[in-house]
């Protein structure tokens, strides 16, 4: 995809951030992906001819009918930034940990058919809506970057078993008593968080080493 292409569908739908998820699918994986590696500035880990089909690049994963359901590139020393609204939809499984990644995280516009992601130990700022993640995520770790300001779990999907939060600048006071009963592991280790957080013994295990954090078993 050249850059006057890229121009084009981006300041479309900047215009109106609605038509990102309503027109998305008019758009090729290959185009998508492109667009998605277009604010990393070192992809040669990944791509080395920007003109090959995604079928070539690195450490994807593709189901019977084409699709892409996987992204593994961790460990692979990338920068710059990223936009998640532009992975293809039928993604299910993304992991980014141990880069040097940065900017920050917007998880409002997820594929709805999003299960794991993995964003662990880059450098990612600023603060994060958990209110809007999809119904299907089962995982999501963004621990050991610089993540700051309040977190509302009050509508987390009941579909979610892992949340790791731990290692950011979160803060404030947090309302613990909407945390699905189906949520199984929770860390907020390390983090300036507040709070009272019912655990049950048998089937829950939360962790708040290092945070105000009060955490109190149920049997």
């Amino acid at each position: 995809m050249n850059s006057v292409t890229y121009f084009m569908i981006s300041n479309v739908l900047s215009q109106d951030p609605s038509l990102g998820r309503l027109d998305k699918s008019a758009f090729s994986q290959q185009t998508l992906l492109e667009i998605f590696l277009s604010s990393i500035t070192n992809t040669e880990g990944i791509i080395e001819d920007s003109t090959e089909p995604i079928s070539t690049w690195r450490n994807l994963t593709f189901n019977e009918s084409g699709e892409l359901t996987r992204i593994s590139w961790e460990g692979m020393n990338l920068e710059g930034s990223i936009e998640l609204k532009w992975l293809p939809s039928t993604l299910k499984f993304l992991t980014l940990k141990s880069n040097h990644l940065s900017g920050s995280l917007d998880l409002t516009d997820l594929p709805d058919d999003t299960q794991s992601l993995f964003l662990l130990r880059n450098a990612f700022t600023g603060s994060i809506d958990l209110t809007r993640l999809p119904d299907s995520m089962l995982l999501l770790d963004v621990s050991g970057n610089h993540l700051s300001g309040c977190i509302d779990v009050t509508k987390l999907p009941a579909s979610l078993k892992v949340l790791m939060l731990h290692s950011n600048d979160f803060s404030g006071w947090t309302d613990f008593r909407a945390i699905p009963e189906t949520l199984k592991i929770l860390s907020l280790c390390r983090t300036n968080l507040e709070g009272d957080l019912v655990q049950k013994v048998s089937t829950q295990k939360f962790s708040s080493t290092n945070s105000k954090v009060n955490i109190i078993i149920e049997e």
